[in-house]
């Protein structure tokens, strides 16, 4: 499993999440950076869930 953020231009940043053993790829969010600069904690606590369920729904 890699978490793979990806700056698009110097406006906008995506997050994918790539699970190797199914090579699948999920979309997680997408934003621009004039809006949010960096995660904040409550956040990386949503996406830590969101990754858990798709890790689960794989089983």
């Amino acid at each position: 499993m890699d978490i793979v953020i990806i700056e698009i231009d110097t406006f906008t940043k995506v997050i994918y999440l790539y699970l190797a053993i199914k090579g699948k790829i999920y979309l997680i969010t997408s934003y621009r950076k004039s809006s949010k600069e960096n995660l904040t904690g409550d956040d990386l606590k949503v996406f830590r869930t969101l990754i858990k369920t798709i890790k689960n729904m794989e089983l």
